[in-house]
């Protein structure tokens, strides 16, 4: 990485759990250059709290991948968060 932090893009959808909603979003980011760093998801008496956090390099239209993104949550009826930011603070946990 040239000594620079890696960028960073945490989504987070949160909504009426259904079948699907992982899918969606992965088959969604999987047209970008984008690497999974981070998934949790928690489901409470129904409803789910999802939260993906990517890596990205520079150059990348986080733009669009922000859209798709919006687009997958919109198609669900489920709200989205996002944050860019640089690295992470913890680090994965292995065999994730």
């Amino acid at each position: 990485m040239n000594g620079s932090a890696q960028r960073t893009l945490l989504i987070t959808l949160t909504g009426r759990d259904r079948p699907g909603v992982t899918s969606r979003l992965f088959k969604a980011l999987s047209d970008f250059p984008v690497t999974v760093a981070d998934v949790e998801q928690v489901v409470i008496h129904g409803r789910l709290i999802f939260g993906l956090l990517l890596d990205y390099p520079d150059g990348t239209d986080i733009g669009r991948v922000w859209t798709a993104a919006e687009r997958v949550a919109a198609d669900l009826d489920m709200e989205v968060e996002m944050s860019t930011g640089r690295g992470r603070k913890v680090p994965s946990r292995r065999g994730r």
